[in-house]
């Protein structure tokens, strides 16, 4: 008999301490990564282990880091976990808008979209 699996628990990938401790305080696993391979470290050990979260929640910085791996992971289709990016607190950037307008110019198949 086979088990059916639930919704895993997400987990944070963050460079900011501040950040990792007020999700560590709602329950949300929180990883600091200092640098692009200690965050992909992380994600390739879950990976590995086919422990891959649907959710993995990251701050703006680590999600630029990490784009050309989130990008492969999505085009490899094995699994989609949804890859949310939070505002960095002290400088935010604006990274989950212009990811958005790309998406909608892809499918609209038109550059140059004012968002």
């Amino acid at each position: 008999m086979s088990e059916k699996s639930g919704p895993t628990q997400p987990l944070l990938l963050t460079d900011d301490e501040l950040l990792a401790s007020a999700f560590e305080a709602i329950g949300i696993k929180s990883f600091i990564v200092r640098d692009k391979s200690e965050a992909l470290r992380v994600l390739r050990e879950r990976e590995a282990e086919a422990k891959m979260p649907d959710v993995v929640l990251m701050n703006e910085s680590v999600a630029e880091m990490i784009s050309d791996y989130r990008e492969r992971i999505l085009q490899r289709r094995i699994f989609k976990p949804i890859f949310a990016i939070i505002p960095d607190l002290k400088k935010p950037k604006g990274l989950r808008i212009r990811e958005l307008r790309d998406l909608i110019e892809k499918s609209l198949g038109f550059k140059g979209l004012k968002i």
